[in-house]
């Protein structure tokens, strides 16, 4: 098994994938909501957008504010929904380069 690593034969990129998925579909939302305060300490421009974030919000009707909540879950939501098809495509395409060796190494022992 390491031998087909260290030569290529089987990538080890699917698992890897994996784990990169879910870093950044778990890990790094979570990591940037609790960094959230320390930026706005850290960077003064991302502070005073918050702020006139919070003046902007404050400023709209109940309705509105439901309105941009519920659409900003439903972003996140797509954001998520695109995150996951775009690993299950790159690791559908790593299991079908093994597929595709294991039919080609059956079809040369049938020609042997």
């Amino acid at each position: 098994m390491m031998w087909d690593i260290l030569t290529f034969d089987h990538f080890i990129t699917p698992d890897v994938l994996r784990i990169a998925y879910y870093l950044g579909a778990v890990a790094m939302p979570l990591a940037l909501w609790a960094m959230r305060a320390w930026l706005l300490r850290r960077i003064g421009l991302l502070a005073e957008l918050d702020s006139q974030r919070q003046q902007l919000f404050a400023s709209l009707s109940q309705r509105n504010r439901i309105l941009v909540v519920a659409s900003m879950i439903l972003l996140f939501l797509f954001m998520e929904l695109a995150w996951r098809v775009m690993f299950e495509a790159m690791i559908g395409y790593f299991q079908m380069h093994d597929y595709l060796q294991i039919l080609a190494a059956s079809q040369q022992g049938r020609l042997q």
